[in-house]
C-alpha cells in the first residue's frame, strides 16, 4: 500500500515528516518501486491538469471539522494511488487523519473526507502558528491553505470596561494575534469585530454588541450565537451570554451587557431558593451591565433566583422570570508563585480590575491598596504566599479563584547521568576538608572515638557488601543514588578523625613523656562580631595567662573585626575592647598548643539593644505579628512582632540613628526616625487602625424588629486578641438598627443574642461577614419556633361555637348581635396568629402561653357580656319589631391591634386602665348624645353598663380583660356609625 502524507506548513517552513510510526499511524506500503512524487507528477501529466492546485482542497466547515477533497483523476493504475484503498493524511507535527479509505466509486470525481480539528491541539503544535496554514501532500506542488486556529471561550466569565465587552478566550496556533482578525457571528446574522487586546483576551464594542441582542420587549433577553470567525471560517465558539448574579466588588448584583449606564431599572426578585418573595426595587444602575438587586443579603446566600428586569417606568420586559443560578464555584485560573508574595498568572490579571483579595485557606482579606497588578503579575504585601492557597479575587468578572503552583523546574537530580560522578568528588573533597580541619584541632581519642570510627568502617564494609549482592528488598534507587549519598555525608567526619590522628600523634606522645623544655609561639587569629556581622572598628585584643596574675598581658590591635595576635604554648583568657567605644566582648579561653594554630578565636561584643513595641493607637492593646523594617546605613532587617507586640533588634557600633517602618495588614502603615543612645533604643510605635462601619439589621421572621441584643464575634486571632471571644452587645435600634463604628476590617460571625426566656422560643442563625474600609451591612435573623397548643384551638372552636350561639336567634333580627359578635370572631382570628408575630414577643416579657391564655380568658368574659347585653327584654323587644327589616351584616370596623397589645402588656396595667376610664368616658357622654335622635339606644347602653375589667388575677390576665374591654367599648361607640344599625336603633317598639 502507498501512504499520502499531508503536510501543515507553518510560519513558511516545513518541518521534517514524521514517520509513519508516529502516533500510532500505519503507513500503508505499495508492491511497486515508484516513488509517490513520480506517480504523481505522470498522474497529473496523464490527465492533462493544468493546474496542481484543483486536485487537493481542504476546508474548515464548522469549528471541529475540516473537508479534504481529493481528485479522483490522480488515483488509480496510472495515478497516485494503486492497490488497496486506504490512505493516511499526516501534519509535520506527527499528528495525522489515518486509514482514510478510498474503496467504493468517488462522488462527482472526487474523494472526500470530513475530519476532527481537535487533534491539533495546543500540547502538539506548541508555537507554531495555524493561521492561514498550507496543507501539502508530500513530495508534490499540490496544496492549499486553511485556518486550522482556534479560539475559544476561557472559563472565566465576560466582563465590560469602559464602553468595551471583554471575553476571556484559549487559543490554539495563534502565536500573533496582530494577524488575526476574528468576527463573532451574532444570532441576527450581523457580525461583530473582536480585537485581540491581548493573547487571552478579545474585546467587543458594547453599543455594537446590544444593537445585536433581542430588543423586542419579549423579555427573552437572547444575545449571540457561538462562534467565532476568521474570514467567514469558523474558528472557535463562545458561551451565550446570559444574565448573571454576581459579586462585584463588595455586593450582589444583576450583570447583563443590556443594562445601560446611569440608567434607572425596576428588578423584581420572585423567588429566593424555594421561598416566594415578590420584592422589587427602582435603582439607577452601578455601571454599564451591573445594577442593583433588592434584598441582595438573601439572594446571595439561595442556590437559585427567578427575577425579571425592565427599564423602570416600562412595560417591556428586558428579562422576563429568569431562573438564575446563584451558587455555582467560581470560575478560575492558574498560576505560578514568583516567590512568596508575587504570582504570574496564565492570564491578565490588570485587565480584571481586582479591588480585593481573600487568600484561602486562612481567609486573609487583603485590601485594594495593599496589592500590585502589573499585567499578568500579582503582588501582595504583608502575605507570605504557598503552593497550596487559593488567591479569591473580586473582579469586574465576579469573584475569580487563582490556584497556584510552584515555578517549573527544568529536571530532577536524579535524571542527570554525571550523579555517579558527583557523588564521588563530593566525596573526595569533604573528605580532605575533614583530614584538613582535624589537622588543625587536636582530638583525644578516647574510647568513645575510636568506637565511633568503628562503626563507620562497619557502615562502609556493609555499603560495599550490599552494593554487590543487591537483595531484592532493597530498592534500586536506593543502591543507586540514596545510600552512596548517605555514605558521602559521614566521609568530612571520619576525615576529621584521620587527620586529628596522623598529625597529633607526636605531639601527644611528646606531652605524655614530661619531657617539654621549650616554650614556641603560635599566630593565633581572633575574629570579633556582634554575633552575626564583624565588627568593623579598631579593637584592643588583651590576651593573659589563665591563673597566672602576675603574667604579663600580651596585646593587639585589629581592624575589619578580624586579626591575629602571638600567643606562647599555654592556656591563655582572651578578650577585645572596642576602641573609641566603652564597649569590651566577653572573654574566652583557650589552649595553644606547639605548631598548632587551632580554629580563630571567636570573640562576640554585647551591643546595645534596640526594643520596638507596636501599640494600637485607640485601645490598649499591643499588636501581635507586626512587620517591623529596621533601616540604617542603606541596610535593612525585617523582623515580625511577638504576641506581646514586641520585637527587638542588635544595634551597630556607631550607629546613631535608625528608620523604622510597621506595618500590618489591619492598621496603617507608618515610618518614623529615632535616635540611638549608647544604652540603645527602647521605642512604643503607635498603629492607627483600619477600619469600617458594620451595620446590623435585626429580623424576626423577616420583620425588622426593635429592642433585640446584636453579637458580633471576631474570627481572625488579632481580633479576637483586640475584643475577646465576643465584640459586643448592645439593643438594636428603634427601626431593628444597630451599628458600630470604627470596628476593625477583618472577618466577624454576627447574630443576635437573646435572653434566656427567649432562647427556647426562637432560633437564631450567625452570619460571617467581611468588613472592609467601605463598610458592611448584614441582616442578623431569628425565626418565631412556638405554635398554638392542641388546647388552645380547642378553647377557639368553643368560644366561636359560644358566639354564634347568641347569633343564632329565631323569629327576630340579629344585625346587633352578629356586629358585636364581629369583635370576638376578630380577636379569635388574631390569636391564630400569634405564631406569626414573634417580632411582638420578644419585647413582652411573660411567656407566648400565658399571654394566648389570658386572652383566651378575656375573649370568654367578652362572650358572657355581650350575651347578657343582647338578651335584655328592652334589646329583645327590638330585635323582634325589627324582624321584619332587611338583613344587615355589618361588622366591626376596630382591629385587634398586636403592636398595642404588646406595648399595654410591656407597660403594665396602670396605663391601659387610664386609657379604659376615658373611654368610658367618651361613650357614655356618645350615648348621651344620641338619646334625642334615636327610639332606642339600650344595645349600646346594656353593653356599656356591663363591660366589666378585671382587677383580681395576674397582670397579663388584667391587662388582656383591660384590652378587650377597650376594643368592646370601641365596638359600642362606633354602633352609631353604621346606616343599617341606626335604622334599628329608630324603630318604635311597642
Amino acid at each position: 500500500m502507498r501512504t499520502i502524507v499531508v503536510l501543515i506548513i507553518v510560519s513558511g517552513f516545513v518541518m521534517s515528516p514524521v514517520s509513519a510510526e508516529t502516533e500510532g499511524i500505519d503507513r500503508i506500503e505499495h508492491d511497486g518501486t515508484s516513488t509517490i512524487a513520480n506517480q504523481l507528477q505522470s498522474s497529473i501529466a496523464s490527465t492533462g491538469q493544468s493546474s496542481e492546485s484543483q486536485a487537493l482542497s481542504v476546508e474548515r466547515t464548522t469549528v471541529d471539522q475540516i473537508t479534504i477533497t481529493l481528485d479522483a483523476d490522480v488515483v488509480g493504475e496510472d495515478g497516485l494511488i494503486s492497490g488497496p484503498q486506504n490512505v493516511s493524511l499526516m501534519t509535520n507535527h506527527g499528528i495525522g487523519w489515518g486509514d482514510l479509505s478510498l474503496n467504493g466509486e468517488p462522488e462527482n470525481g472526487k474523494y472526500q473526507w470530513n475530519e476532527s480539528v481537535k487533534i491539533l491541539d495546543e500540547r502538539r503544535i506548541g508555537e507554531n502558528s495555524l493561521t492561514n496554514a498550507t496543507v501539502k501532500i508530500e513530495d508534490t506542488e499540490l496544496s492549499d491553505t486553511v485556518h486550522l486556529h482556534t479560539i475559544e471561550q476561557a472559563s472565566i466569565n465576560s466582563w465590560i470596561q469602559n464602553g468595551q465587552l471583554y471575553i476571556p478566550v484559549d487559543t490554539v496556533g495563534v502565536t500573533n494575534p496582530d494577524e488575526v482578525d476574528p468576527l463573532l457571528a451574532t444570532k441576527n446574522n450581523e457580525d461583530l469585530e473582536a480585537d485581540f487586546v491581548d493573547s487571552h483576551t478579545v474585546e467587543i464594542n458594547l453599543n455594537k454588541f446590544r444593537d445585536a441582542t433581542d430588543s423586542s420587549g419579549s423579555g427573552t433577553g437572547a444575545p449571540v450565537s457561538n462562534n467565532f470567525e476568521t474570514d467567514g471560517v469558523p474558528v472557535g465558539s463562545t458561551d451565550p451570554i446570559v444574565p448573571q448574579i454576581r459579586f462585584y466588588h463588595g455586593q450582589m448584583v444583576f450583570w447583563h451587557p443590556a443594562i445601560e449606564s446611569e440608567t434607572e431599572y425596576t428588578i423584581t426578585v420572585h423567588d429566593i431558593g424555594r421561598s416566594n418573595e415578590e420584592l422589587s426595587t427602582d435603582e439607577v444602575s452601578l455601571d454599564s451591565g451591573v445594577a442593583p438587586l433588592p434584598n441582595a443579603d438573601r439572594v446571595a446566600g439561595a442556590e437559585n433566583v427567578t427575577l425579571s428586569v425592565r427599564q423602570a417606568g416600562s412595560d417591556a420586559l428586558l428579562f422576563g422570570h429568569r431562573n438564575i443560578n446563584t451558587d455555582s464555584e467560581p470560575e478560575s485560573f492558574n498560576a505560578t508563585l514568583i516567590d512568596d508574595q508575587t504570582i504570574q498568572g496564565e492570564r491578565s490579571i490588570e485587565r480584571l480590575n481586582v479591588s480585593s483579595i481573600i487568600v484561602e485557606p486562612e481567609l486573609n482579606y487583603i485590601s485594594k491598596t495593599n496589592t500590585e497588578v502589573d499585567g499578568n503579575e500579582l503582588t501582595l504585601s504583608d502575605t507570605s504566599l504557598e503552593s497550596e492557597n487559593t488567591i479569591r479575587m473580586a473582579t469586574d468578572a465576579g469573584i475569580v479563584n487563582v490556584k497556584l503552583s510552584q515555578s517549573a523546574t527544568t529536571g530532577s537530580l536524579n535524571s542527570i547521568p554525571i550523579i555517579p560522578v558527583i557523588i564521588g568528588v563530593s566525596g573526595i573533597v569533604l573528605f580532605v576538608i575533614g583530614i584538613f580541619i582535624g589537622s588543625k584541632r587536636p582530638v583525644k581519642l578516647d574510647i568513645i572515638e575510636k568506637s565511633f570510627i568503628s562503626v563507620l568502617i562497619v557502615f562502609i564494609l556493609s555499603v560495599l557488601i550490599i552494593s554487590q549482592v543487591r537483595p531484592a528488598s532493597v530498592p534500586g534507587d536506593f543502591l543507586r543514588h540514596h545510600l552512596p549519598m548517605s555514605v558521602v555525608l559521614v566521609l568530612p567526619v571520619l576525615g576529621y578523625f584521620t587527620g586529628s590522628t596522623l598529625f597529633h600523634r607526636e605531639q601527644a606522645q611528646y606531652k605524655q613523656s614530661g619531657t617539654q623544655t621549650q616554650t614556641h609561639t603560635v599566630q593565633q587569629q581572633v575574629n570579633i562580631t556582634d554575633g552575626a556581622q564583624p565588627i568593623k572598628q579598631r579593637a584592643k585584643i588583651t590576651a593573659r595567662k589563665t591563673g597566672d596574675a602576675n603574667s604579663t598581658s600580651r596585646t593587639s590591635v585589629i581592624t575589619g573585626g578580624s586579626g591575629s595576635i602571638s600567643l606562647p604554648t599555654g592556656k591563655w583568657t582572651i578578650s577585645a575592647k572596642i576602641e573609641n567605644e566603652q564597649i569590651s566582648s566577653e572573654t574566652v579561653q583557650r589552649s595553644v598548643y606547639q605548631g598548632d594554630r587551632g580554629p580563630p578565636i571567636e570573640l562576640t561584643v554585647n551591643l546595645p539593644e534596640i526594643s520596638i513595641t507596636v501599640q494600637d493607637s485607640t485601645r490598649d492593646f499591643r499588636v501581635p505579628d507586626a512587620k517591623i523594617q529596621l533601616e540604617s546605613d542603606q541596610e535593612k532587617t525585617t523582623k515580625r512582632s511577638g504576641e506581646d507586640g514586641r520585637v527587638t533588634f542588635d544595634s551597630k557600633l556607631g550607629q546613631k540613628t535608625v528608620g523604622v517602618t510597621v506595618s500590618h495588614e489591619k492598621y496603617e502603615k507608618t515610618t518614623n526616625e529615632y535616635q540611638v543612645t549608647d544604652n540603645g533604643l527602647s521605642e512604643t510605635v503607635t498603629l492607627k487602625p483600619q477600619t469600617g462601619k458594620l451595620r446590623v439589621v435585626s429580623q424576626i421572621d423577616g420583620v425588622e424588629t426593635e429592642n433585640i441584643d446584636a453579637k458580633i464575634t471576631p474570627e481572625e486571632p488579632i481580633l479576637k486578641g483586640i475584643y475577646g471571644e465576643q465584640k459586643s452587645i448592645k439593643k438594636a435600634g428603634q427601626e431593628g438598627e444597630y451599628a458600630e463604628g470604627d470596628i476593625l476590617i477583618g472577618q466577624y460571625r454576627v447574630g443576635l443574642e437573646l435572653s434566656d426566656r427567649l432562647e427556647t422560643l426562637f432560633k437564631t442563625t450567625e452570619k460571617r461577614v467581611t468588613v472592609s474600609e467601605h463598610g458592611e451591612t448584614v441582616v442578623a435573623e431569628a425565626s418565631f419556633d412556638w405554635h398554638l397548643s392542641e388546647s388552645h384551638h380547642d378553647r377557639i372552636r368553643r368560644l366561636r361555637e359560644e358566639i354564634q350561639g347568641v347569633t343564632a336567634k329565631s323569629g327576630i333580627d340579629t344585625a346587633i348581635q352578629r356586629y358585636y359578635a364581629s369583635v370576638i370572631n376578630q380577636v379569635l382570628d388574631e390569636i391564630e396568629q400569634f405564631p406569626k408575630q414573634g417580632h411582638y414577643f420578644v419585647r413582652v416579657d411573660s411567656h407566648p402561653d400565658e399571654v394566648t391564655d389570658a386572652t383566651l380568658e378575656a375573649v370568654a368574659n367578652a362572650v358572657e357580656t355581650i350575651s347578657e347585653a343582647m338578651s335584655t327584654k328592652r334589646n329583645l323587644d327590638l330585635f323582634t319589631a325589627c324582624s321584619d327589616m332587611v338583613d344587615a351584616n355589618t361588622q366591626w370596623q376596630g382591629t385587634f391591634d398586636m403592636e398595642t397589645f404588646a406595648n399595654r402588656l410591656q407597660a403594665g396595667p396602670v396605663a391601659a386602665r387610664r386609657t379604659f376610664a376615658e373611654q368610658v368616658d367618651d361613650v357614655s357622654a356618645r350615648i348621651d348624645s344620641e338619646r334625642g335622635s334615636l327610639s332606642e339606644i339600650a344595645p349600646a347602653q346594656e353593653m356599656l353598663e356591663r363591660i366589666e375589667i378585671s382587677d383580681s388575677g395576674k397582670r397579663i390576665n388584667n391587662i388582656a380583660s383591660i384590652h378587650l374591654a377597650i376594643l368592646l367599648l370601641s365596638a359600642v361607640e362606633e354602633l352609631f356609625e353604621h346606616r343599617e344599625l341606626r335604622e334599628r336603633l329608630s324603630r318604635t317598639v311597642f
